[in-house]
């Protein structure tokens, strides 16, 4: 999953994206 690749319905992307992306 890339963030150029979002465009809609991304909400359940981005919590994963989120927990393997924690600053």
């Amino acid at each position: 999953w890339k963030e150029e690749d979002v465009e809609g319905g991304w909400d359940r992307d981005i919590n994963e994206y989120r927990k393997r992306h924690q600053r």
